[in-house]
């Protein structure tokens, strides 16, 4: 199976991104823990699995435009700029980690908030990749 991780530094500029980014990173940390069978209790016997996820590159799914004279034309005319870019299997959330110090610094804005936060996303894939999933791409034909 593959694994990707994923890197991001994100930066507020005002207190609606300040709390966008809150919003980003507890739904990562939410999403990558089970699931108690029994409202508002963590000693549950029986847990629910996480979030699964799917990693698909949003350029596979846009089409590019360039607005020219008030003539809109389209960059990759096929719309789909991204196909050879991989899509994910199913995967499981590895780990997740938050630096608020992501240049060795404290730095609080005024709302009392940090100045950047680097996220670290793993990824694992939860089934194994076959030749058959490289065929559907229309590059390979054993």
């Amino acid at each position: 199976t593959r694994s990707f991780s994923f890197e991001y530094i994100m930066v507020a500029r005002n207190s609606n991104e300040e709390e966008e980014i809150k919003k980003i990173i507890d739904f990562f940390k939410i999403g990558m823990h089970p699931n108690a069978k029994r409202k508002g209790s963590a000693t549950s016997l029986f847990l629910e699995f996480p979030l699964i996820w799917r990693i698909i590159p949003s350029l596979s799914r846009t089409n590019v435009r360039r607005k020219e004279n008030g003539v809109t034309t389209s960059l990759n005319p096929e719309g789909d700029v991204g196909k050879f870019l991989p899509e994910t299997k199913y995967c499981a959330m590895t780990n997740f980690e938050v630096d608020y110090t992501p240049d060795s610094v404290i730095a609080l804005t005024r709302n009392k908030f940090v100045q950047a936060v680097r996220i670290s996303l793993q990824f694992a894939e939860l089934t194994t990749l076959v030749r058959q999933d490289f065929s559907d791409l229309g590059t390979f034909n054993p």
